[in-house]
Parts: structure tokens; C-alpha cells; sequence
């Protein structure tokens, strides 16, 4: 496996514990420590946030856009802007292109921002899943 990988969950708390919502996910999880060698770093994230457009969805976004960064070539700022663009998160006003921030998306926008990066991703032989 290469030397970075992404996981992502959503987790409940059941009798005090924080677990994954499926057996899937718990799977996904053990593959995710597996691909791990002895010294690798990890940055968790963990955001109990349950309105619109959670952190939890913005830092997914932010990985994936850098990932696919890499892979291409690009800048992350070049690669962010066109996600952005596919998204529909940018619109033209007085002949220049402005674009909204990820922190003022709602829940939906960011699903939708997520799905063009799986696309994307799908494209250049990445999963994002």
C-alpha cells in the first residue's frame, strides 16, 4: 500500500464506547491499521457537530483534494478551485469568478463536493469510497 491512506467513518457512542455505525466500516477500519507500518503517523479528526456542513466533511474534502493533487501534478489551490468550479460552488460576478468557502457549504453541497472528488478520483484511479 502507499505511504499515505485516508479513512473515513461516521461513530456512534453505545455503552460508552465510540464504535463504527457498520460492520463494513469496522472491516474498512481493520484494512485501514493493517496497511499501517510501525511508525506511521495518523491525524484524527473528530467533530460531534450535527449541523449542516459538519468538519468532518470539510476535512475529508481538504484530503481528498490534496491526494488527488498529488497524483496529477497539480497545485492544491489549482485542483481545490476546480472542484470548486465542478461542485457548482463558484459563480461569475461582474466578469470574475468568485467561489464559496467550504465552511459556508451546507451538508448537501459538501455531499455533492465529495462526489465530484469520487468521480474524480474514479477518473485518475483513485477510490475515494
Amino acid at each position: 500500500m502507499s505511504k499515505e491512506a485516508i479513512f473515513s467513518t461516521i461513530l456512534v457512542k453505545v455503552d460508552g464506547r465510540l464504535i463504527c455505525r457498520k460492520e463494513s466500516e469496522s472491516h474498512l477500519y481493520k484494512l485501514f491499521v493493517d496497511s499501517l507500518e510501525e511508525g506511521h503517523v495518523i491525524h484524527a479528526f473528530f467533530d460531534a457537530n450535527l449541523d449542516d456542513g459538519t468538519l468532518t466533511q470539510i476535512a475529508k474534502v481538504k484530503a481528498c483534494i490534496r491526494e488527488l493533487a498529488k497524483e496529477t501534478g497539480s497545485t492544491f489551490e489549482s485542483t481545490e478551485r476546480d472542484i470548486k468550479i465542478a461542485s457548482g460552488l463558484c459563480f461569475d460576478k461582474d466578469g470574475e469568478a468568485y467561489c464559496r468557502s467550504f465552511a459556508d457549504c451546507s451538508k448537501d453541497e459538501l455531499g455533492l463536493t465529495i462526489q465530484t472528488l469520487i468521480e474524480r478520483g474514479d477518473f485518475v484511479n483513485i477510490n475515494f469510497r
